[in-house]
């Protein structure tokens, strides 16, 4: 007997009863029974639509039909009133002959319908006409005069605008002219008042709902009804008649009813006339009995999916309301396991008077706490960290229960054997004065938020790092643009002084020396705007073989005497020259060797080897999209710990570093890697713990064509010149110095400080033929904006930028735009002569256009 008084709280939820089954199922038909006569009925009303269609074609090729009959009835009219001009012709020797009274002739022929009547010669030229004004001119529209000579018909071609005419635009037709010999000795050209033909086609247009046109052959536009227009040319994606795409067999054309979104269109083409008749009638007034038909039938239909689904509807509703709540719940309860588990959150309870801490969903994988079925301390949870972190998350638990204070620290877990990083977690405490889900006799308890912080704290030093290195590349790219101006002082005025004494002077080989410490700090500034990242990519041929060498000093004193630096080159091999920035593969070599030897203990060896790769299918093809090709290797060994395949996979991403807090930036490989694939190449590391790393870069082999990389010489070979240059420079110096060796070069100087001052020269006209301008000026204007503005005014004008760094530019890809001239400073004097001459040499040369004859139409 108890067992049956306990079965009925034992027994599972009952399945639907049948007549809520039967229940759905009427509604499902009811509701499938309004939509089979609402299809009924949008089938009818689709019908109809195509029957509208129709019938609509067949209209608008009736009104194409009805404006070819007008056309053709105007052009028996203009042959009429042109008879007597032609047979007259006909009768005669040709158009000199005396017999022809050309007086009487022409001014039978005009009307209020001809304006005007021209004949022209074979060439073209007006011989006669009835407008002495035209006499001696030459005909524009040669297309029309060639389609005229082969047949007897009246050609028509492109309208032409008339001043002191009733309409501003007149339609010009062409007759053949032949003499008794029937050879064609001229062309008889008419000039029409459209006025008829507008009007025929703006009456169609009015009583139609649509628009009629008639164009010529070529799309030029003779009627365009109701919109009144004449003489515009139809383009070619004309949304209602495209001419390119249209068929000239001369039968009446209806377009697709797609063919365009307002309006349905028939053409027809006049081979005979060279015109084109067309008719476009408006969709909404073809579909405006259909469009009430058709709302007339939306709402019938609406009411009756009202009336039949309402009902089913709500009774449906009724039966699901409860399987969508719980559905609703549900889902919110994914969603905000998805939330927290996206926002990588997780909460616990500690409650303090049995230090019992509860986990909620998650927080075990993500705290690291054992998995045990049981309770938890609250040293389970501080045991992930360090002693003091341990301890001020323990003093916050407890204040909290305590006072009710919230906390929010960030903790580090301890770092496990062979980690290289661990994670972040920020901890806010909260107190809850109440009972916890399913404890109604727990009281108040701490609850603590835990969220994942790892990335964000990655990406905070991250951005910390990028302050810091953007700072100091702001102040290194300033300090090396002030002392390049220094430098253009330095290098212009040993370069003058030089000149003043003998080569076997003591003195002259002192100043010799002098200069090429001056080169030395000119090479030093660009590696300093280089790592500015102020300096643009300049590829030219490099010799990697001599570029190295000449780095071996250098290389030598960064690495030290505990280091065995050694240069392998494979013996009777020459490697190729390089296309690549000098500077920066000399940076992206020194970055490569001081990393080796920071891998390195108090002793070891690096070695740089240069070999030459031929890259097919079954080489590097494939990676990081390089092409087959002709590439130099270099490459740069240690012997010293080397990584792991973790870290080296990480090794080129930015910020990413081994080494302890400030010893490394983590940008320089980053670099490096940007560097090389920004000139065309590739870049590989082979790396195993405990016997050291291989870096290769793979850079393209500079072709014949390539610029050989600048070499300094001060010995001669000046470029003179005699024209006259426009200076915009605003240090004083460097102006004066510019201007001193221009001027011994034999040109003329104009000086200006900023540009302001620089245009106003340019605005009252003084001529120069080049205008040579630093980049960073002031007055509110930079070089290039001068520039623009001065091509203004004066297209073609030629310009040499010139700028210790110009960031400006600078194209997204690094390098210097292309169809600019720029020079660098500092500079020597052949360098600033050498520029100014390619500068001048590529100028714009203007063409001088010559007046031809009359254009009459």
């Amino acid at each position: 007997m108890g067992m049956q008084k306990a079965s009925p709280r034992t027994v599972a939820v009952p399945p639907p009863r049948a007549r809520d089954r039967l229940g759905i199922v009427f509604a499902l038909g009811v509701i499938a029974f309004a939509i089979m006569i609402v299809g009924l009925r949008s089938y009818e009303i689709l019908d109809y639509r195509r029957e509208e269609i129709r019938q609509s074609e067949a209209e608008v090729v009736s009104l194409v039909d009805v404006l070819e009959r007008y056309v053709s009835q105007a052009t028996t009219l203009l042959n009429y009133h042109t008879n007597p001009v032609v047979n007259a012709v006909r009768q005669s020797s040709g158009l000199d002959d005396p017999k022809l009274a050309w007086d009487r002739l022409l001014r039978a022929g005009t009307d209020a319908l001809i304006l005007d009547l021209d004949v022209l010669d074979p060439k073209g030229n007006v011989v006669r006409s009835s407008n002495p004004r035209l006499l001696g001119g030459i005909y524009k529209d040669q297309a029309l005069l060639s389609r005229s000579a082969v047949t007897d018909g009246t050609i028509y071609g492109n309208p032409s605008f008339c001043s002191d005419c009733p309409n501003p635009y007149v339609v010009n037709s062409a007759r053949r002219l032949r003499n008794s010999e029937g050879q064609t000795v001229g062309v008889l050209v008419l000039r029409t008042n459209p006025a008829n033909l507008q009007r025929l086609a703006g009456t169609l247009g009015s009583s139609f709902g649509g628009n009629g046109r008639i164009l010529t052959e070529n799309g030029t536009v003779l009627v365009n009804e109701p919109q009144g227009t004449t003489g515009g040319t139809t383009p070619a994606d004309d949304g209602l008649l495209p001419i390119d795409r249209l068929d000239k067999s001369g039968r009446t054309v209806v377009l697709p009813w797609d063919h365009n979104p307002d309006s349905l269109v028939a053409y027809k083409f006049l081979p005979g006339h060279g015109l084109f008749a067309m008719f476009a009638r408006s969709k909404s007034a073809i579909l405006a009995d259909w469009q009430g038909a058709l709302r007339q039938s939306i709402y019938s239909s609406i009411v009756i999916l009202i009336v039949c689904g309402g009902g089913a509807g709500a009774f449906m509703r009724m039966l699901l309301l409860r399987a969508r709540a719980e559905e609703r719940v549900s889902s919110r309860s994914a969603e905000l396991e998805s939330i927290q588990s996206s926002a990588r959150i997780s909460g616990l309870r500690w409650y303090p008077e049995y230090d019992n801490l509860v986990p909620t969903t998650g927080t075990l994988d993500v705290l690291g706490l054992r998995r045990g079925g049981g309770s938890y301390k609250v040293k389970d949870l501080i045991a992930n960290f360090a002693n003091e972190e341990a301890q001020a998350l323990w003093d916050a638990l407890r204040d909290c229960a305590a006072t009710g204070a919230e906390h929010r620290i960030e903790l580090t877990v301890k770092k496990g054997p062979g980690q290289l990083s661990s994670p972040t977690y920020a901890f806010t405490t909260f107190r809850h004065e109440g009972s916890s889900p399913g404890k109604p006799q727990s009281g108040h308890h701490v609850f603590v938020v835990c969220q994942d912080i790892t990335e964000w704290q990655e990406t905070r030093t991250q951005h910390a790092h990028l302050l810091k290195m953007d700072a100091v590349g702001q102040i290194t790219g300033g300090v090396a643009h002030d002392f390049n101006n220094l430098l253009v002082i330095i290098l212009g005025n040993i370069e003058a002084i030089s000149e003043e004494f003998p080569e076997d002077d003591p003195r002259h080989a002192l100043l010799e020396v002098t200069l090429g410490a001056a080169l030395q700090a000119r090479q030093l500034t660009t590696r300093l705007l280089a790592f500015a990242r102020k300096q643009p990519l300049q590829p030219t041929s490099v010799d990697v073989t001599a570029l190295v060498e000449n780095m071996r000093s250098l290389l030598k004193r960064t690495i030290g005497e505990h280091v065995v630096l050694a240069f392998d080159q494979e013996p009777g091999m020459r490697p190729w020259n390089v296309k690549a920035d000098r500077s920066q593969l000399e940076f992206a070599i020194l970055n490569l060797v001081i990393n080796a030897r920071d891998a390195l203990g108090p002793g070891g060896n690096i070695t740089i080897r240069v070999r030459n790769r031929v890259v097919d299918s079954a080489g590097l093809v494939g990676q990081d999209d390089l092409e087959p090709g002709e590439y130099v290797d270099i490459m740069v060994e240690d012997n010293g710990s080397g990584m792991s395949e973790e870290v080296a996979s990480r090794a080129i991403e930015p910020y990413f570093t081994t080494k302890a807090p400030g010893a490394g930036s983590g940008l320089g490989l980053s670099q490096v890697y940007g560097f090389v694939k920004q000139s065309g190449g590739h870049f590989r590391i082979h790396s195993e713990e405990g016997k050291g790393t291989l870096i290769h870069l793979y850079l393209p082999r500079a072709r014949a064509t390539d610029e050989a990389a600048v070499h300094y010489d001060h010995d001669g070979g000046f470029e003179f010149g005699h024209e006259t240059i426009l200076v915009v420079e605003d240090d004083e110096a460097v102006r004066a110095h510019i201007d001193r060796v221009l001027t011994i070069l034999g040109y003329k100087v104009l000086s200006r400080i900023d540009g302001p001052s620089a245009l106003k020269l340019v605005e009252e006209g003084v001529a120069f033929d080049l205008l040579l301008t630093d980049v960073m000026l002031p007055g509110g204007l930079s070089g290039v904006q001068i520039a623009q503005k001065v091509k203004q005014m004066r297209p073609g004008m030629p310009v040499l930028y010139v700028s210790g760094y110009a960031k400006d530019m600078i194209d997204a890809a690094g390098r210097t735009t292309a169809d600019i001239h720029f020079l660098q400073k500092p500079f020597l004097r052949g360098e600033l002569g050498r520029k100014v001459k390619t500068a001048l040499e590529s100028s714009e040369v203007g063409l001088e256009v010559g007046r031809g004859p009359r254009n009459l139409f």
